[in-house]
């Protein structure tokens, strides 16, 4: 670690929004909770954590496809944040001839499967707990999950 006293708290102590300080100006991915996952390189935050994300792409992948758009400038709200990472620009490349090796389909196209695919995983996630219900097996998970369908 620095030994130089600049007067600056290190970022470690940070446990709130302010911890992002260290992201301003690099390139991250995030994880929507709707499951979209975008790319971009992160401008600004506030205390709530609603971000600003510039150069924005969002990709779907599917199974041996993927599709992605542009989306330019994004405001996202801090609650709709799954997850947050800095991307390793080294090895960014790595990830684009993981792409080569996949089909580029339409995004419109992607979207679509994408919406199937989570509807089909919605209904058995309710099936299953539908047959736990009626087997007299209380379940709390679909009254407390986070995307309560």
């Amino acid at each position: 670690m620095n030994d130089i006293d600049d007067g600056l708290m290190p970022l470690q102590v940070f446990t709130t929004a302010a911890s992002l300080l260290e992201l301003v100006d690099k390139k991250v991915t995030l994880s929507l909770r709707n499951g979209r996952t975008l790319f971009g390189v992160l401008r600004s935050f506030d205390s709530y954590g609603n971000l600003v994300v510039q150069e924005t792409v969002e990709r779907i992948y599917l199974e041996g496809k993927y599709a992605e758009a542009d989306r330019g400038v994004l405001i996202i709200r801090g609650e709709n944040l799954a997850l947050l990472g800095e991307i390793d620009l080294a090895k960014e490349e790595e990830l684009e001839a993981k792409h080569a090796g996949l089909e580029k389909i339409d995004f419109d196209q992607a979207s679509d499967e994408f919406a199937k695919r989570d509807e089909k995983l919605k209904e058995d996630f309710l099936e299953k707990e539908q047959i736990r219900l009626q087997a007299g097996l209380f379940s709390n998970l679909v009254a407390d999950h986070p995307y309560r369908f």
